[in-house]
């Protein structure tokens, strides 16, 4: 399954890869972080072939599957991360 992803920074598939299996471990969203990437000054977009395991979280979260990639790029910039 091919997927793609619109996100606020230049990410690779090693990094969406990344935020994908971060997803299941969110225990609390930071309204700020959440607020700042609802609407991206700037769009890139990602591709990817998506593992078994990967297409059960994009089935599990759906749309929202992209926003809450770009809400841990964003909680992760603000904790001192570069990409």
């Amino acid at each position: 399954m091919i997927k793609h992803f619109y996100t606020v920074e230049k990410l690779d598939s090693k990094d969406i890869r990344y935020f994908l299996h971060k997803i299941d471990e969110i225990k609390e969203i930071n309204p700020q972080y959440l607020t700042s990437c609802m609407n991206p000054k700037t769009k890139h977009k990602v591709s990817i072939t998506l593992s078994e395991r990967e297409a059960k979280i994009v089935e599990k979260y759906g749309k929202a599957t992209n926003v809450l990639i770009n809400y841990l790029q964003e909680a992760e910039l603000h904790e001192g991360y570069q990409y």
